[in-house]
């Protein structure tokens, strides 16, 4: 499914994986209560910083509240970047008569529906990777066993938002590059969504919520559904003749 190139931005397949990379997302989430274990509570032998290497013991003593906040924030700047740079560039295709009016609804929709099915195959992979692995997050370690007894405390692995982050970023420029934007702003979207996916790691490090480690595979994972999700609905960087092959 093809930004420029679909008759119909809708389709039923594009339909189907959506629900059910949702219902998927959705089911690994429940399974939390159920799955997670609680290594660190009540053990104060268990969660100390020498199981830690020395790469990820820079997330060890972070707790900044605000840093977490933030995140949330460059998380949503993300997706929201995804959609609006390129629907502006639409916009000025529209202006100059590239494209005929009703083209920036139809293909925001195409988009955002994209979007969403890639963040919820996202979520869904990064809910089983977390009950397989379920890592104490940094604000766990040499506690002495009085916290941790909330299965979100051993969701470190991997970052979401940083996933999100990087999904979202890739998912910019290849919408930029299938509408035919030139270089320039290709090379900006790449920037952006780089810029606000190293943002985001850093302050998910800062909050205390995650190691190091944890983002780095955040941004692979998040990089990869999305071009797996592109790929399969045949969206490409390449353009000819207005239209995206």
């Amino acid at each position: 499914m093809s930004p420029l190139k679909s008759p119909s931005p809708f389709g039923r397949r594009t339909w189907i994986f959506t629900l059910l990379a949702g219902a998927l997302w959705l089911l690994t989430y429940l399974a939390r209560p159920h799955l997670m274990k609680l290594p660190c509570y009540g053990e104060p032998t268990h969660c100390t910083s020498q199981e830690i290497s020395t790469f990820d013991a820079v997330a060890l003593g972070t707790r900044n509240l605000r840093a977490a906040t933030w995140s949330d924030q460059t998380q949503a700047m993300a997706g929201i970047a995804a959609l609006l740079i390129p629907m502006a560039f639409d916009a000025v295709q529209v202006a100059s008569g590239a494209l005929p009016t009703g083209a920036i609804s139809r293909l925001l929709g195409q988009r955002l529906l994209l979007l969403t099915e890639a963040a919820f195959w996202n979520g869904a992979l990064n809910n089983t990777v977390r009950l397989v692995v379920q890592r104490p997050r940094p604000y766990l370690y040499n506690q002495g066993g009085t916290t941790g007894n909330d299965p979100s405390d051993y969701t470190s692995f991997y970052s979401g938002h940083t996933s999100f982050a990087a999904l979202a970023g890739l998912m910019l420029w290849f919408f930029l590059s299938a509408a035919g934007a030139p270089p320039v702003l290709k090379g900006m979207g790449a920037l952006v969504g780089l810029a606000i996916t190293v943002t985001t790691a850093v302050l998910r490090v800062l909050s205390g919520f995650h190691f190091p480690t944890d983002t780095l595979a955040g941004m692979l994972a998040g990089a990869l559904v999305a071009w797996v999700v592109l790929r399969v609905h045949g969206v490409t960087a390449k353009k000819q003749n207005g239209r995206s092959q």
